[in-house]
């Protein structure tokens, strides 16, 4: 399923992968240049050059609804994304994990 993004009035709308919807303004959401979170709802914006959704978009009618919301830092949202087991994550850890053994394996680590 698509993660979706919705606006009505001063209210953001998300829809992740998963088909769970979360609505909110303010404060309840958090956001950085690759994700916006309200609730336990992630959606990926993506990192340029591969952003999921069109920016002239964003520009028009979700970053201003932004203004009072809490901006994530790099650390934040990545103890976001392992609370919730969003796969961006859950990925790279498991192959960090397969690496580390390897290394094991071999006798380097």
């Amino acid at each position: 399923m698509r993660s979706r993004i919705g606006v009505l009035d001063d209210f953001i709308i998300l829809k992740d992968y998963r088909g769970r919807n979360a609505v909110g303004q303010g404060e309840r959401i958090f956001y950085n240049e690759r994700v916006l979170l309200i609730d336990d709802v992630i959606v990926v914006l993506g990192a340029e050059p591969f952003k999921f959704f069109v920016i002239a978009d964003l520009m028009k009618h979700v970053y201003p609804r932004l203004e009072t919301a809490s901006e994530l830092k790099p650390r934040d949202l990545q103890i976001k994304l392992i609370k919730h087991r969003h796969p961006s994550f859950m990925l790279p850890m498991v192959m960090l994990i397969v690496i580390i053994i390897i290394l094991w394996l071999m006798g380097v680590v």
